[in-house]
């Protein structure tokens, strides 16, 4: 019987040094992994941003060279024009 209660005993030792180190091991665990996930979400979301900034910036180049285009063509609309004018008179 006396080994029976040293082993009671020892069980129960155990079993209240391992519960809490286990729980503070699985919630270390936990807590890395959702770290883990929120960095990733954050460097997506920084990927995403850099992306739309970059195709931003191409479309407002694409639209002042347009735009240049345009008033170059317009420019020499007018002067091939006023030159056509000059010819006639």
């Amino acid at each position: 019987m006396p080994g029976a209660v040293t082993i009671i005993i020892a069980v129960v030792i155990t079993l209240v040094i391992a519960i809490p180190v286990t729980s503070m091991v699985a919630i270390s665990y936990r807590q890395k992994v959702v770290e883990a996930k929120l960095g990733s979400a954050d460097e997506k979301a920084r990927q995403i941003i850099d992306d739309a900034l970059k195709v931003a910036e191409t479309k407002k180049r694409e639209a002042l060279l347009e735009a240049k285009e345009e008033s170059l063509k317009t420019k020499n609309l007018h002067i091939v024009s006023r030159k056509h004018m000059q010819m006639l008179e």
